[in-house]
């Protein structure tokens, strides 16, 4: 008795997946079709989702960068709105400093108690 017969393998020329002992997985003609179809389709859905990839990622960088214009666009009208409001509001406010380069930028007693605050905390 042969070493195949011995292990119960299929001498009939269908292996598709051998071992040292000899055939591990056969396939009867019914099946190959079905396993072909499956093969086919898998390998088109591989081809159809790698170029859906490409086209996203050749696109994105456009999109990021349309996308960053339009918020741009509504922060400045924000700004532009907030501003004209202050400006009509008749309020005013400088810039002061504990050492200013120009005098009149010189804070008081009380802006400077609020400037040793901040830096405290």
């Amino acid at each position: 008795m042969s070493r195949r017969a011995d292990y119960g393998i299929a001498g009939d020329g269908n292996c598709i997946v051998s071992g040292k002992i000899g055939c591990l997985v056969t396939v009867k003609l019914q099946s190959k079709p079905p396993l072909v179809f499956g093969s086919v389709l898998v390998t088109a859905y591989a081809v159809v989702q790698s170029g859906s990839y490409r086209d996203v990622h050749e696109q994105m960088p456009e999109g990021m960068r349309r996308e960053a214009q339009e918020i741009r666009a509504i922060l400045m009208a924000t700004r532009r709105v907030y501003h004209h409001q202050f400006v009509e509001s008749g309020l005013s406010f400088s810039n002061v400093s504990d050492h200013p380069r120009n005098p009149t930028d010189q804070a008081d007693l009380i802006e400077l108690e609020a400037m040793e605050y901040f830096r405290a905390n």
